[in-house]
């Protein structure tokens, strides 16, 4: 007999510019979602300045630069999460934490598992995104480190 489902549905926010180094969370949510039998939805939220620095040669409006970033996002998804997993991924554009936590609501995940940086002097004195999550979040939070 196996135990029961514990989590019902994953959000997993993604930075598509980290390193492969540090998408371990991926794999992890990946694991869990198969452990329990339930879907993860997949988030990259594109904070105006950055998606225009990293596109700036590539795409000439910013939908060309969500365009580019959903479908680095599923490449990337195809690649780490195994087929039994079934999933879902959306890019929005605003405040990273701020999205997440509306996400979270808006689809009535019960987990969200996120990678965390080492903390830099600014998020010392304004906090990271992570760190904002856990404080906000109404549903279990999962920080995976590198």
């Amino acid at each position: 007999m196996s135990a029961p489902a514990i989590f019902k549905s994953v959000l997993l926010p993604v930075d598509i510019w980290e390193t492969p180094a540090s998408l371990k969370h991926v794999s992890t949510a990946a694991g869990i979602a198969l452990a329990n039998a339930c879907p993860v939805h997949a988030l990259t939220v594109l904070p105006d300045a950055a998606a225009i620095e990293h596109y700036r040669f590539s795409a000439v409006t910013f939908d060309d630069a969500l365009a580019r970033a959903e479908s680095e996002l599923r490449a990337l998804l195809e690649r780490m999460v195994p087929a039994a997993v079934s999933w879902t991924c959306g890019v929005v554009r605003g405040d990273v934490y701020k999205e997440i936590l509306r996400t979270a609501q808006d689809r009535a995940v019960d987990l969200i598992v996120m990678a965390a940086h080492r903390p830099r002097m600014t998020d010392f004195l304004i906090g990271s995104n992570a760190e904002k999550v856990v404080r906000h979040a109404k549903c279990s939070v999962l920080i995976v480190r590198e």
